[in-house]
């Protein structure tokens, strides 16, 4: 409030106050005999767009929630939240059979669903009138940071849908919601107040619109070029959709003071080794890491890998082992990977494509090259041109061979595909058809179709016969793919450049043209 934008700050901190009040969020009372009231603080934000553009000052009064007793003042506390997966393919399921994708939040959505349980709390400034000193605010809805705040409103959104507006849930991920009734078809993904509205028709987008204004405040964005931090363009023509974090992967590098640091082409120096053998084991060596932001970088550039940047999941996979007790050389390791994300943060994740446009897997482990001796395993499901799921591994058995690791990482591949075959055919509202994974081991093909080797892979763990069974079923189809052409080798080790790019333009990151 001291500083220059203080205007903008005051204006939003009434704004929240006023927000608070209107939605009836509480009632000032005396405190009872026993009671304990919790405390509140506020949080700000400054809210900014693509470019990294000021789009909004943000205050939030938030409730003290670490100070609640559980069983006294909340009991249940879980509420679904859209995967990412879900979301890219709810995405390039609209893109691909040309629907409009649109983009709504809900205002103060916590603030619509009533609180079940008694919570005093301590009045931020500025609420309490002449006359009230001493008072406490009953809290009446599920004011942002209460434990249960977030399960509230989840089974207040979920009502809402479910019987007042005839959408369906999704069975296989509870934060979808679809309906089908003639020639509508809608699909609505939800990351807690955004939702991702894609529909078949434009009139039915409008439709859902206008319903869902009679229950909630609601802000219409219009065609969706702005999610959950990520923008968004859309090729029409092409029936693509592409996504890139370039603001929020250049205020990492401005963070982590990388910015003047030399270009880079590769996340990770092919060959390079990192082991607990480079951890500090003297008291020195540990002072000398103090104060090091490790946790920090690896919890900041987790986030690109999970939504857009797969290319740098199998440095960030490992690297993530060292977090407890890293040394100068992790550290070093994980500075490269936020210099490689700045030095390519142009690049977009494109998934999508014309009619013909497929769902296909790729699996592949590198057996035993880590000091470990666990095996890496990766996998990578492609829509049309690009990626919507992907992930880098490493195995929790030591696997006996290079057949058995690829074994496993088939099996770790199956549960992920037949989750995306199995969501994709409910949205849709079509029979599931086999979805194909390609591995380059042929030993681990043959052992997926039958048991003719028993004899020396009766020592498997059973949870890995799993895929033998989801080809059995005919849910998944495994066929060969050359080693040089298995994208998902990327996910296991790092790679020379020429081969890398190769990868990474194969999973669908690419730049684009500014329009």
């Amino acid at each position: 409030m001291r500083g220059p934008n203080a205007k903008e700050w005051q204006a939003a901190l009434d704004y929240e106050v006023n927000q608070l009040e209107k939605l009836g969020t509480w009632v000032v009372e005396d405190l009872p005999p026993g009671q304990m009231a919790i405390p509140c603080s506020e949080v700000v934000k400054v809210k900014r767009g693509p470019n990294g553009e000021v789009q909004s000052y943000r205050v939030r009064i938030v409730a003290g929630g670490h100070r609640q007793v559980e069983g006294v003042n909340y009991t249940e506390t879980f509420s679904a939240a859209a995967k990412m997966p879900t979301v890219l393919a709810v995405l390039a399921n609209a893109a691909h059979q040309d629907w409009e994708i649109e983009h709504v939040d809900v205002k103060s959505a916590y603030l619509n669903a009533p609180l079940k349980e008694t919570i005093y709390m301590k009045p931020p400034r500025g609420v309490l009138k002449p006359g009230q000193e001493g008072k406490v605010l009953r809290l009446l809805k599920g004011l942002y940071g209460l434990k249960q705040a977030g399960r509230g409103w989840y089974l207040e959104m979920t009502r809402v849908f479910l019987k007042e507006l005839d959408f369906q849930r999704s069975a296989i991920d509870h934060s979808v919601y679809y309906k089908r009734v003639g020639e509508e078809h809608t699909i609505v993904a939800v990351a807690t107040d955004d939702m991702a509205l894609t529909s078949k028709r434009g009139e039915d987008a409008e439709k859902f619109k206008s319903e869902i204004r009679k229950f909630w405040e609601i802000t219409d964005h219009g065609p969706i070029k702005w999610f959950l931090g990520f923008e968004i363009r859309r090729d029409r023509d092409a029936r693509t959709i592409s996504i890139n974090q370039h603001a929020y992967i250049e205020s990492m590098v401005e963070k982590f003071r990388l910015t003047n640091a030399r270009p880079v082409s590769t996340p990770m120096e092919p060959g390079v080794q990192f082991s607990m053998d480079q951890c500090p084991s003297t008291l020195n060596q540990s002072s000398k890491m103090h104060g090091v932001p490790y946790s920090e970088a690896i919890g900041s550039v987790l986030w690109p890998v999970v939504v857009s940047r797969p290319d740098a999941a199998y440095a960030v996979g490992v690297l993530s082992q060292f977090i407890q007790n890293p040394g100068p050389a992790h550290w070093e390791g994980v500075k490269r990977v936020i210099n490689y994300l700045g030095s390519t943060k142009d690049l977009w994740l494109s998934f999508g494509g014309p009619k013909e446009a497929v769902v296909e897997g790729f699996c592949d482990a590198d057996w035993a090259s880590q000091k470990h001796r666990h095996s890496i395993s990766g996998f990578s499901f492609q829509y049309g041109v690009g990626a919507v799921s992907w992930s880098s591994k490493k195995q929790n058995i030591v696997s006996l061979s290079s057949t058995e690791a690829e074994y496993v990482a088939q099996t770790h591949a199956a549960k992920e595909g037949i989750w995306l075959r199995a969501f994709m055919s409910e949205i849709r509202g079509e029979k599931g058809k086999p979805l194909t994974i390609s591995c380059d081991n042929q030993g681990a093909i043959a052992l997926a179709k039958d048991n003719k080797f028993h004899a020396r892979t009766k020592h498997i763990d059973l949870r890995y016969h799993f895929i033998r069974e989801a080809v059995e079923d005919g849910k998944i189809k495994v066929k060969y793919v050359p080693t040089d052409e298995n994208v998902s080798d990327i996910f296991t080790k790092a790679l020379a450049k020429p081969k890398f790019t190769r990868f990474v333009e194969m999973l669908g990151l690419k730049r684009i043209e500014k329009r």
